[in-house]
C-alpha cells in the first residue's frame, strides 16, 4: 500500500527491517514536497496474527498513527489504512501472521497543518506499539 503523493517525489526512506515476531515499526524523514512545503514521509512495517483479523487486508485498517506537534502540543490521530485500496498481494503470510509495508505523508493523512517545529510520531496495531520517532522540520 503506497501513497501516490510520495511516489511522485524523490523521498529516500531509511530502511525498516522485517519483523521477526508480531509488532509494528516505523521510520520517518522530513522532506520537501513538490508544492514547496516541508513534510514528514513515513514508512512502516507490521506483522500481525491472522486469527485476529477478518481477512489479511484488514490489517491495514487496524494501524493507528499518532502525530504530536511538540511546539503546539497538538495530537493528531488517524488510520494508516483509511481511504486506501488494499489488495491481497499487499500483505504476505508468514506462518500464522500477515505482514506488510505502508507509506504516507504525515500531514496529508492527519490533516495537520504543516509548520516548522518538532514532531513525535508512533504507530500501533492491536496491542503492539512502535517506537516513538522524533522529526524536526
Amino acid at each position: 500500500m503506497s501513497d501516490r503523493s510520495l511516489s511522485q517525489t524523490t523521498v529516500s526512506f531509511p530502511e525498516v527491517p522485517d519483523l521477526e515476531a508480531p509488532g509494528i515499526s516505523i521510520a520517518a524523514i522530513a522532506y520537501g514536497r513538490e508544492d514547496g512545503q516541508r513534510s514528514i514521509a513515513v514508512r512502516g512495517v507490521f506483522r500481525y496474527p491472522l486469527e485476529a483479523l477478518d481477512g489479511p487486508t484488514e490489517a491495514f485498517r487496524k494501524i493507528a498513527i499518532l502525530l504530536v506537534s511538540g511546539s503546539r502540543h497538538l495530537p493528531f490521530a488517524f488510520s494508516a489504512g483509511k481511504d486506501k485500496i488494499v489488495f491481497e498481494d499487499d500483505v504476505r503470510r508468514i506462518g500464522d501472521d500477515v505482514a506488510g509495508v505502508f507509506e504516507f505523508d504525515a500531514f496529508e493523512e492527519s490533516g495537520a497543518p504543516p509548520a516548522p517545529g518538532e514532531y513525535f510520531l508512533s504507530a500501533m496495531i492491536g496491542l503492539y506499539v512502535s517506537e516513538v520517532r522524533r522529526i524536526a522540520l
